[in-house]
């Protein structure tokens, strides 16, 4: 009987132990701004030609070094369709986001996607706040109308303790 207690004893410390290994894995969120956008809506524009070869190169990107287990975009066509390649590539539907509970989101990043990669695809003023968010501190300024080939890449464990990686695409 005593072998059998034991032997349970151990099983269970071993179980916990793999258990609480795979909860504290890092995630690593990748933050862009979409690609450049058309003219073609002054509400809701598309890509352009540019903004479709970015999106490309994008997918390009993160195929050769993450593994996407989940995509957020906001819900306007520039973000969706900067998404689309990638989401085609690794077979991830996109979720739309907002902003309702930006810090419950992040955590959820963090927390559902545990030893892999979300690409969250945002705006000029969403990628730097949500990478603020994670990072835990306000380091990084809204990006220039201009600017679109910035990637923030976050790796943590928990919102407010980060390392922050920016790469151009």
């Amino acid at each position: 009987m005593r072998k059998v207690f034991f032997t349970l004893c151990i099983a269970v410390f071993i179980s916990g132990a793999v258990f609480a290994q795979n909860e504290s894995e890092p995630t690593t969120v990748i933050l862009v701004r979409h690609a450049e956008k058309a003219t073609d809506d002054p509400k809701d524009p598309t890509l352009t030609e540019s903004g479709t070869e970015r999106a490309e190169s994008l997918k390009e990107l993160l195929r050769k070094d993450f593994t996407v287990k989940a995509i957020y975009s906001t819900p306007y066509k520039r973000t969706r369709l900067t998404a689309k390649p990638t989401a085609d590539f690794f077979e991830v539907e996109i979720s739309e986001y907002g902003f309702s509970d930006p810090q419950g989101l992040a955590k959820s990043w963090v927390k559902d996607y545990s030893g892999g990669a979300v690409l969250v695809v945002g705006h000029s003023n969403t990628t730097p706040y949500f990478t603020n968010l994670l990072l835990g501190e306000e380091k990084y300024e809204k990006l220039d109308e201009s600017e679109y080939g910035m990637i923030y890449i976050v790796t943590l464990t928990e919102v407010g303790s980060a390392q922050v990686e920016i790469r151009k695409y």
